[in-house]
């Protein structure tokens, strides 16, 4: 587990003969050893403990919950693990059928670990956009030369996405104690009422939207073609040209021998289509907005129907949470009186006294 942790926080780089060294993660290093690239890292675990030794800070004991949760995690990788493989990654892209995409999100490696989820694919999209807004956290070019703390690996095995989805909206929610709390003024009590349920009411608005887009959605989409009675190409040819030869049934008639015939045409397969026709602004709107990435990546496509009103969501969560900040920094100008008293722990804990 800790060699995993290790790998995930950009311990481990792969060195081949034909390409720049790479990061690998836990599961592409798992992928790596398995199939005879690499071998098993020479680093114990005491090693590892060795790297990632921190001292102990007022903030890490105020946080031990986490500290403890986190125990196995490398914390501050600045140590790299050299993996040498005689293979290339040519040679390793042929091997598992993977050379032919093409497209490189971060390693040549993706193939092995990347798996796009919702999350995933929205928290792209948003740094997308933060990009465009010269606001860029990830590295600048490809392949990138470490793993990047943005990354969201799928969490919807084994329960965790309800986990996910409960600590979101206990998250949200929690703004909601201090619903009677002390404000200088009515109205900042109002905002902060306001803001608190806006805020929760994104969380669950974006958990909402998703369903419907990635789960209802596509359910009822696949129930509803069950009763749809399939339609054949000749079906739909005939059905085209019913119209035309009702308007004019003497182009039946003056048909000259030398044409091709429809059941010929349609066995050959060389009925024109419609033409194509210049992409309209509307649609190049559109297609911006399901995908933003800069390589135009196919598997970082959003639904117009989840990506339109996640815009709406993201800048109603943004909004809440900047006026929750500027109540809590402006209400420090009126105190209440408890707030200056001294607290006498001894009538709490009597050995403390």
């Amino acid at each position: 587990m800790k060699h995993a942790f290790y790998a995930d926080s950009g311990g481990f780089f792969l060195h081949t003969p034909d390409f720049k060294p790479v990061p690998v993660d836990a599961k592409q290093l798992l992928y790596l050893i398995e199939n005879k690239y690499v071998d098993y890292p020479r680093l114990s675990t005491a090693d590892i403990d060795e790297r990632k030794t921190k001292w102990i800070s007022s903030s890490e004991l105020s946080h031990f919950g986490t500290a403890f949760r986190w125990r196995q995690k490398a914390a501050e990788v600045a140590v790299r693990e050299r993996l040498t493989t005689t293979n290339t990654i040519a040679e390793i892209l042929i091997k598992a059928d993977a050379a032919g995409s093409g497209i490189c999100h971060r390693t040549p490696l993706d193939f092995i670990t990347r798996d796009e989820w919702h999350w995933s694919l929205y928290w792209t999209h948003w740094i997308n956009v933060l990009r465009k807004m010269h606001i860029d956290f990830a590295p600048k070019s490809l392949p990138h030369d470490r793993l990047e703390n943005t990354v969201w690996l799928d969490i919807k095995a084994r329960g965790a996405l309800l986990a996910f989805i409960l600590t979101s909206l206990l998250y949200s929610g929690i703004f909601l104690a201090g619903w009677n709390d002390h404000f200088p003024t009515r109205i900042e009590q109002i905002l902060w009422r306001v803001a608190s349920l806006s805020m929760m009411t994104a969380t669950a608005l974006y958990f909402i939207i998703t369903a419907v887009t990635y789960v209802v959605y596509p359910a009822l989409k696949q129930y509803l073609g069950r009763f749809k009675t399939p339609v054949t190409k000749a079906q739909s040819v005939q059905t085209s040209l019913q119209p035309s030869l009702k308007r004019n049934p003497s182009n039946v008639a003056s048909k000259k021998p030398s044409q091709p015939n429809l059941e010929v045409a349609i066995a050959q397969n060389t009925i024109p289509g419609p033409k194509t026709k210049k992409q309209s602004q509307l649609s190049t709107i559109a297609a911006r907005l399901r995908n933003n990435s800069v390589s135009k990546d196919p598997l970082l496509n959003v639904p117009l129907k989840a990506t339109i009103p996640m815009y709406g969501v993201g800048f109603l969560y943004c909004a809440s949470r900047t006026l929750i900040i500027v109540l809590d920094i402006i209400q420090m100008r009126s105190m209440p009186v408890s707030a200056y008293t001294t607290v006498h722990w001894g009538s709490f804990v009597p050995h403390l006294s």
